[in-house]
């Protein structure tokens, strides 16, 4: 019954609801030919849906389950490229980068395969502060008038600097200006 809802739930597009229904180790104590490869079929089920549900969700509430997932399924890429991510995201990209490299000498180890091109892309975004690898919400607090000025100045100069020392915010204010100054233009030019 348990598989049964949860593949409906996935059906479904309900992929939190369909982990709710996930109970464990699928068949956990049973002992049948042919069971091995239905276990491994399940578990792939849910894998997926563990990556779909996991990508979704605030980098910082994930990274602990991440890391876990993929001490588990060490080979299972789609796993590394989500901590990789949760990590960056959450401001870690010298653990992002160890966790590159720890995925790489599994690969490397266990199977005598390089990290696929996925993988080695997201490193490379990672190694460069790729904005796509940004959350998409950036969230500032206390710097509406911040954001205010530099919106106003972006409507005066097309070139706006910010200047103050390191690890106020400058980085972060910028990209908020620049998301709300990207809707804006589309507004202006309909």
């Amino acid at each position: 019954m348990d598989v049964s809802r949860f593949r409906r739930r996935l059906r479904d597009g309900e992929v939190t609801a369909a982990l709710a229904e996930w109970g464990g180790d699928p068949l956990a104590g049973l002992d049948a030919p042919g069971l091995a490869a239905a276990v491994a079929g399940l578990t792939e089920e849910w894998l997926g849906a563990v990556e779909a549900g996991l990508g979704r969700r605030d980098p910082q509430e994930v990274v602990g389950t991440l890391a876990e997932l993929t001490e588990r399924h060490p080979l299972r890429e789609g796993l590394w490229a989500l901590l990789m991510t949760a990590l960056y995201r959450a401001g870690r990209q010298g653990d992002a980068l160890a966790a590159f490299r720890r995925a790489r000498e599994h690969l490397v180890t266990e199977l005598g395969v390089e990290p696929g091109p996925e993988l080695r892309e997201l490193e490379s975004q990672i190694l460069a502060h790729d904005v796509r690898q940004r959350p998409p919400v950036i969230r500032l607090l206390g710097r509406d008038d911040d954001l205010r000025a530099v919106a106003d100045a972006l409507r005066r100069c097309p070139i706006v600097t910010l200047v103050g020392p390191g690890g106020i915010g400058k980085t972060q204010l910028a990209l908020a200006a620049a998301a709300g100054y990207d809707g804006e233009a589309r507004r202006t030019t309909r």
